[in-house]
């Protein structure tokens, strides 16, 4: 089953209302089992941890529809 897909990734996309677009940005590092959310006020992305193979991230990310930006 499943669609076969394994690994992480480091690409964004993002959707122009009419089709996904790989942004080519510099991201956030390949990884897996993180959290994101959109702040609304703030119009951002911001992503938090994961793993990167057995490795425990704990980073906080920003996406502003342009780049992403590490948060302190």
């Amino acid at each position: 089953g499943g669609n076969g897909v394994r690994g992480t990734f480091d690409d964004t996309w993002a959707w122009d209302g009419e089709t996904w677009v790989n942004t080519a940005a510099r991201g956030t590092g390949g990884r897996s089992l993180h959290a994101m959310a959109y702040d609304q006020p703030r119009q951002r992305v911001v992503a938090y941890g994961g793993y990167r193979g057995s490795t425990l991230l704990e980073d906080t990310w920003e996406w502003d529809g342009y780049e992403w930006t590490q948060r302190p």
